[in-house]
């Protein structure tokens, strides 16, 4: 079950302040069984034809011995400025979470900077992205998903839940409303977030068969999940499917939760 809360809009950050909502740090009430062990991997490509820095980024990092962060996200572009952007909301999102641990504030933050930056430049720059906080005291996952592709949770073979994005894309509006999701996650589980360079690829040949959620559904029943380099082998079959030429920048994550 996903849980929603809708922010009010807010002025400036010290106002997001008031309206954080902390269920994952310092819980008294937390479950008495065992934390979840999250293991991610996170793979990039760019129009380069290169894994290196572009727009679209993945990233992850353990904030506390409670709280995993899994973030995708994509800066509209392909230019330097693109990958200025990306950058930023690598460097922001981790500064900001590492001092206050509230995915509210943080992304609140981050669309300020990137509303103030965008300001300066033509045409208006914008991040879609995904910024979930994983609780493995709770065994739930807080996300606000900005604009993104949707993101899957794989349970077993042949289910999956979709979690669709819930909130507007950063850098548009500087006083944007906000919505954090709640999901569930169970052992076993395995979270699948791709930016829409992954769904957007296509074959040279065509225009019209892009490879899409539904390849993506079909991989992981036909492809057992692993351990390591996950991410990688996905956004490798994806670079073969489109002959290996990718119209646009693609990141991927990919976490197990055991």
């Amino acid at each position: 079950m996903i849980t929603s809360t809708r922010l009010p809009r807010r002025d400036d950050l010290a106002a997001a302040h008031d309206v954080k909502r902390r269920p994952f740090v310092g819980r008294s009430d937390a479950p008495s069984e065992p934390r979840l062990n999250v293991e991610c991997s996170t793979a990039a490509w760019s129009m380069s034809g290169h894994a290196t820095s572009g727009g679209d980024v993945a990233d992850s990092f353990m904030l506390s011995n409670e709280c995993f962060v899994v973030a995708v996200w994509d800066a509209a572009g392909h230019d330097k400025s693109a990958a200025t952007d990306a950058v930023l909301v690598r460097a922001g999102l981790r500064a900001l979470l590492s001092a206050d641990p509230d995915i509210v504030s943080a992304v609140f933050a981050l669309n300020r900077v990137l509303f103030r930056r965008a300001g300066t430049l033509s045409p208006w720059p914008f991040v879609s992205g995904f910024f979930g906080l994983v609780n493995r005291e709770t065994h739930t996952l807080r996300y606000i998903s900005c604009g993104h592709e949707t993101a899957l949770i794989f349970r077993g073979r042949n289910a999956h839940v979709h979690l669709p994005h819930n909130s507007p894309l950063l850098g548009i509006n500087e006083a944007a409303d906000l919505t954090v999701d709640t999901v569930h996650v169970e052992r076993g589980d395995r979270l699948v977030i791709v930016s829409n360079g992954v769904t957007d690829a296509r074959p040279l040949c065509s225009q019209t068969e892009f490879f899409g959620t539904a390849r993506i559904c079909s991989y992981f029943r036909l492809q057992p999940f692993g351990r390591t380099a996950e991410a990688s082998r996905l956004i490798d079959h994806v670079v073969t499917f489109a002959d290996g030429a990718l119209d646009d920048d693609a990141a991927a994550l990919i976490a197990r939760f055991d």
